[in-house]
């Protein structure tokens, strides 16, 4: 008898060992697709090599058969190397032309930290408005959909309509430049149990000829500090924070996560300065209270608020200890769920943002009025058993006699499922039912209740998170 079903997790990992780009199952000798022959090769001006891709082919090599084939086939992976454009590194441009084209850069899957490391380049930002000066124009966004792919018969294939027995997943991110459109990007890369499993094929199309597209220059960054954390876990984690809210940004390890958390810290009200100056954190950097412990930003009237309907205000902000957030300008978009999940689970953006810190915040902006701050973390910091945790804990009680009130923190789980490669919440189903869920913890400052905070992840229902 033969079975499909996909082996316990434990079991699963007791055999598991490293992954590179030789170490794939084996594979049949006769392959059940003609591999595409790529035979025009070129160099970008940065010195960085890649494949053309004939036009009457181009429809073919984006064939996702083709596309696994290529990130897991050992011949292939040695053609491709004797070919002379299989990088180490992905590519800070693709070659700037106003013709027709279609190139391919074939990339070490050893060298992903993480997704952004995969999908960003100098032609950012790859999101944005056809037309800035008319706020209502057509918004693009990259789009990610991770499709489900099992190891039958000595093949990897796509299994959408089974994707409870899948062990892999084919992430593709799609991209439209806002100011060129005729130049489109793709990313594919293998995961499993989120770290990323053979090589990256990166591409980009130019479907028309036009003026060649043009490099953003921005003014440089402030350097910020970066501490190392060896802390694992095989999830990506966001947080969303209030006005109180910080977040350290530390350098992330040699894995690609795929989940994301959020969490949210709120400032329900004002209260006078003078309250704050004996707390504990009164020694913080000016940067953290803004000077003041007055933020500025939540000065924008209401009827400017309603003009726009954007959950964030537009540029991210940076703390002392070098972690970056976004400011909330609407907390009920920012928590709506569908909106959550394409944040931490749908959708490139935060990496776009460059938001993406990586290790936990351990206390917010410490600031008199109200409002909202985001954070988004990469989950690979965070253990399970210490996401609530910060510099403001406990956030339970049992109450006392001058304030009898118990607080607890109140945690739900939503079922969800994947529907053409995106998450989709299932409301009517028992989370347990569901190869994944979405956890949502809210929980009130015992000490200090106009400050609330709630987290959302993503994680396997099998998980023990």
């Amino acid at each position: 008898y033969h079975s499909n079903m996909r082996q316990p997790k434990g079991a699963r990992k007791q055999k598991e060992k490293e992954i590179s780009e030789d170490e794939t199952p084996k594979k049949k000798p006769v392959s059940s697709r003609e591999p595409i022959i790529l035979e025009h090769y070129g160099v970008t001006p940065e010195g960085y090599p890649y494949a053309t891709v004939d036009e009457s082919d181009i429809e073919k090599f984006h064939l996702k058969e083709q596309i696994i084939d290529m990130l897991t086939n050992s011949q292939q992976i040695c053609n491709i190397r004797k070919s002379g454009w299989f990088l180490e590194t992905p590519p800070p441009l693709p070659p700037l032309t106003s013709e027709k084209g279609c190139f391919a850069f074939y990339v070490n899957g050893k060298s992903a930290i993480c997704a952004k490391d995969l999908t960003t380049d100098e032609l950012k930002p790859w999101s944005g408005t056809r037309d800035p000066i008319n706020p209502k124009a057509m918004i693009i966004k990259p789009n990610v959909r991770r499709h489900p792919i099992a190891f039958l018969d000595g093949n990897f294939k796509i299994v959408s309509k089974e994707a409870e027995i899948a062990e892999y997943h084919l992430t593709e991110y799609t991209a439209r430049l806002p100011r060129d459109q005729r130049l489109k990007k793709k990313v594919f890369y293998m995961t499993r149990d989120n770290k990323t499993f053979g090589n990256v094929l990166i591409i980009y199309n130019y479907t028309d000829s036009g003026v060649p597209p043009t490099v953003i220059v921005k003014e440089p960054k402030v350097k910020k500090p970066r501490i190392s954390n060896k802390k694992r876990r095989a999830a990506r984690i966001g947080l969303i924070m209030d006005e109180d809210d910080v977040d350290f940004r530390k350098r992330p390890h040699n894995e690609c996560h795929e989940n994301i958390m959020k969490v949210t810290y709120k400032r329900s009200r004002e209260v006078p300065t003078e309250r704050w100056r004996s707390d504990p954190l009164e020694e913080l950097h000016k940067m953290d209270t803004f000077g003041t412990g007055f933020d500025a930003e939540f000065m924008e009237s209401e009827a400017e608020k309603k003009k726009n309907n954007e959950g964030f205000y537009e540029k991210p902000r940076v703390l002392s200890t070098g972690h970056v957030f976004l400011t909330v300008r609407h907390m009920k978009t920012v928590t709506n769920l569908d909106q959550v999940l394409h944040f931490i689970a749908n959708s490139n953006i935060v990496d776009e943002l460059d938001v993406m810190n990586h290790s936990k915040p351990l206390y917010p902006p410490l600031v008199t009025n109200t409002g909202g701050y985001a954070f988004f973390v990469n989950g690979a910091s965070i253990l399970s058993r210490s996401v609530n945790h910060d510099s403001f804990s406990p956030w339970s009680s049992n109450g006392k006699a001058e304030n009898p009130t118990k607080y607890r923190s109140k945690t739900r789980k939503i079922g969800a499922r994947m529907v053409d490669g995106q998450f989709r919440l299932d409301l009517k189903k028992d989370y347990k039912e569901c190869l994944y869920h979405l956890v949502s913890l809210y929980t009130i400052n015992p000490r200090e209740t106009r400050l609330k905070k709630k987290i959302f992840y993503m994680v396997e229902t099998e998980s023990t998170m």
